[in-house]
């Protein structure tokens, strides 16, 4: 049979903060945003400007979101899974307990 010890707080710590860097891509994003527009408007051409907005918004853009809602997606599921390892430490303690007890 397998053994597990997690270290609940500490995997909630390293979770808690991959979703905040996952937070920080809409920052990130933002500022290639920015960047893209400002190169669009300092472009001599008006096609080497909607290429670069282009590139921006059909394919950073979506890369960057994309990476954020996986993150996000990961981060909820490994909070579910350490609440049921959790619960599942919780129920195993009860029922040695009570064994423990009806041995006596």
């Amino acid at each position: 049979m397998a053994s597990w010890n997690i270290d609940l707080a500490s995997a909630r710590s390293v979770v808690n903060r991959t979703a905040e860097e996952a937070a920080n891509l809409a920052d990130a994003a933002k500022s290639l945003q920015d960047a893209a527009e400002g190169a669009q408007a300092a472009a001599r051409s008006a096609v080497v400007g909607d290429a670069l907005k282009a590139a921006y918004e059909q394919y950073a853009a979506l890369l960057i979101a994309n990476a954020r809602s996986r993150a996000e997606t990961a981060c909820s599921s490994l909070h579910q899974a350490l609440d049921a390892y959790r619960d599942a430490d919780l129920e195993m303690a009860a029922r040695a307990q009570a064994n423990a007890a009806e041995a006596g």
